[in-house]
């Protein structure tokens, strides 16, 4: 409910005060999770390897009078990590994921056609892709923060992202006294075309 409101605001001050620019996005980089245990090389007993993690949607971005600009946008994202154990007693666990996320943020020019961007972002875990190992419960819902830079030219848009997700990904929490939390890290170069503005 709460993002219906969000959206109908954002159309209506845009038809009063300034224009849409949408945008259809996609970007490609590594993913992979931070969990203290791993960290600590003494203790861990196994090692998490970035994969492969991409994504593609759409975004609108709500151009006014001002640098600040309002985005909001919708994008399928897969991403996950590999956890290699250093003894033969545990099988390599595959962690993959997909998740539909909706990005809530701010652009803010800062030099010519260099910006900065920051989102709030939402994931909603459609599919659990992971190999050797159950997970009864993964979360379903995770959110993060995901700063970004981004170099805007004509219709285009480029940029670097980092997602932070504030979620145990993979549900396993604490096992005792140890923390076995994961939580999602994403780094991705992004590209953005604008195919229409609704003035």
């Amino acid at each position: 409910m709460k993002t219906k409101l969000i959206i109908l605001f954002f159309f209506i001050s845009g038809a009063a005060f300034g224009q849409f620019d949408l945008y259809l996005t996609a970007g490609a980089g590594i993913g992979n999770y931070l969990n203290k245990i791993e960290r600590d090389k003494t203790q861990a007993g196994f090692e998490l390897k970035s994969v492969f993690a991409g994504s593609f949607g759409a975004d609108i971005n709500w151009i006014r009078y001002s640098r600040i600009n309002p985005f909001l946008g919708i994008n399928f994202i897969f991403t996950g990590a590999d956890q290699h154990h250093l003894s033969d007693v545990f099988p390599e666990y595959h962690f993959r994921f997909q998740y539909i996320t909706v990005p809530i943020g701010l652009r803010v020019p800062i030099f010519k056609s260099l910006g900065f961007e920051a989102s709030c972002v939402n994931s909603f875990q459609i599919a659990n892709k992971t190999r050797n190992i159950d997970l009864p419960k993964t979360a379903a819902w995770d959110i993060g923060v995901q700063p970004a830079i981004y170099y805007q030219y004509k219709s285009w848009r480029g940029g670097l992202s980092y997602y932070f997700g504030f979620n145990d990904a993979l549900g396993i929490g604490y096992l005792g006294e140890l923390d076995f939390r994961y939580f999602n890290r994403i780094i991705l170069f992004n590209l953005a075309y604008r195919l229409y503005s609704f003035d």
